[in-house]
């Protein structure tokens, strides 16, 4: 299995993270400033052992 990118969106669309690294998360941080409690879409890309795609969307609460 293979992971390839986490993003975050918030209510408006806008991206506020991305990472192709699985060890990373979120801080809720984004372009250096915290960013509102509410809620969020996570939106995960992965391939399985069969080589097939996964895309998983989730929605988030960030809490403060």
């Amino acid at each position: 299995r293979s992971f390839i990118f986490l993003a975050v969106y918030n209510r408006f669309g806008q991206r506020v993270y991305y990472s192709t690294d699985l060890r990373k998360g979120w801080d809720g941080m984004f372009n250096g400033k915290a960013q509102d409690a509410g809620n969020y879409v996570a939106v995960s890309k992965a391939i399985d052992y069969n080589g097939t795609v996964m895309w998983r969307r989730e929605n988030v609460v960030l809490l403060r």
